[in-house]
């Protein structure tokens, strides 16, 4: 028998639909809910290889980054 590994590779899949809306004032844990579409927006971006792209998305979603 022969152990073969694969590799998960992006699909590169276009994003349905536009970027989820950068959320509104500081972070708050009763608000957290809300940060899970621009989240998944940024990994899918970064899993699709756009890291770039990916990573101004989180940089316009917390500038403080």
């Amino acid at each position: 028998m022969s152990s073969q590994v694969h590799e998960a590779k992006p699909t590169g899949e276009p994003w349905h639909g536009a970027p989820p809306p950068v959320p509104k004032g500081p972070y708050s844990p009763s608000n957290a809910l809300e940060d899970i579409g621009a989240v998944t927006y940024a990994l899918h971006l970064f899993l699709g290889s756009h890291m770039v792209e990916s990573e101004d998305f989180c940089r316009k979603y917390d500038p403080k980054m």
